[in-house]
């Protein structure tokens, strides 16, 4: 090889080492670990990723895009645009709350007991057993005659498909189970005898009976309609049935000594006898609320006083004392003209 054509390779390396030393110099140098830096030198400084990266979308044509349709840049029309959805949403709000449909309010005025004793009501005395008749497996069912108010608190008039009342009696408990205020229906000796005991045996030694038993249903026959904001009386037919617990018996259920101290019967106190509470539950079928599965309840209570007189009352205990036939001595109080 010449020595001038060594020359011109020599010469062509050193300029390219310049050229690349340029290059170096204009981005920035190294660190100490071999990558490139930036330094303050002549021309722009530029980064890895301002060179790497793309242009952003959001910059094209020049101009920066909103973020989303409903977010406008500027803070003029995002305050126009959430004062617009808070007033649509105030709006929607108010007219749920004015029109969406609102359960009536409904009130048991009072159960008329006094069917009882002209013999107009119809009664039944029948056993869990008929074919062995016990007192501590009786089943009374009555029909008495309800009478309910219920008003609409709604803007228009509201159609009820159905109402369904479920009652309890409320034992209080102050006054069956203090000895000082009265006496025990099992104390009566002659009454033991003619009722006799259960014939379950509690399913446990701690076993204690409901102080709230179910005693009834009522029941609306068909649609009833309700004007806007009015109230509206009218009557449902009560059938009260109920059967002692058949763990303690007659004579101490708590709901019939509950009974018996209403009516005078064990009350030690003078006069003999007080209200008893009747606790309700009414569930309302409404056709606008049906496809949402939802039908609310009202609750309430209605007291009532014993439908039979002293005389009566004392009648019938002195029937059982001397071995008349029990099931005709209640016929005998209930006025047995219309009885079963």
């Amino acid at each position: 090889m010449s020595h001038s054509t060594h020359d011109a390779e020599e010469a062509s390396e050193a300029a390219y080492s310049h050229a690349g030393e340029s290059t170096v110099n204009m981005l920035g140098g190294h660190n100490k670990d071999g990558f490139l830096q930036a330094t303050s030198g002549p021309g722009p400084v530029l980064f890895p990723d301002e060179v790497l990266s793309p242009p952003d979308s959001k910059f094209s044509n020049g101009k920066k895009r909103g973020r989303c349709c409903c977010c406008p840049q500027r803070p003029l029309h995002r305050i126009l645009c959430v004062s617009a959805m808070a007033v649509l949403l105030i709006v929607v709000a108010t007219l749920l709350g004015l029109y969406f449909p609102r359960f009536p309010d409904i009130e048991v005025n009072a159960i008329d007991l006094k069917s009882l004793t002209n013999g107009s009501s119809a009664f039944r005395f029948t056993y869990l057993h008929p074919e062995k008749p016990n007192l501590n497996e009786l089943v009374i069912q009555l029909n008495l005659t309800m009478y309910i108010g219920t008003y609409n608190p709604n803007l228009y008039g509201l159609m009820v498909d159905e109402i369904d009342l479920m009652a309890y009696a409320a034992v209080n408990t102050s006054y069956i189970f203090n000895p000082l205020l009265t006496n025990k229906l099992a104390s009566m000796g002659s009454v033991v005898q003619v009722v006799g005991r259960p014939t379950q045996t509690a399913p446990s030694s701690d076993y204690s009976p409901s102080n709230h038993s179910q005693i009834g249903v009522a029941k609306s026959n068909g649609n009833i309609y309700f004007p806007s904001r009015t109230w509206v009386n009218y009557t449902m037919v009560f059938n009260l049935t109920y059967t002692p617990d058949p763990y303690v018996g007659l004579l101490n259920d708590p709901t019939v000594m509950e009974l018996a101290d209403v009516c005078g019967i064990t009350s030690r106190y003078k006069p003999p006898g007080r209200p008893m509470q009747i606790d309700y539950n009414a569930v309302s079928s409404i056709g606008a609320l049906k496809a949402l599965n939802y039908a609310p309840t009202v609750s309430g209570n209605v007291k009532i006083i014993c439908p039979f007189s002293q005389d009566e009352i004392q009648h019938f205990i002195w029937d059982l004392q001397h071995g008349y036939n029990y099931t005709q001595a209640l016929k005998d109080v209930f006025k047995s003209g219309s009885g079963n």
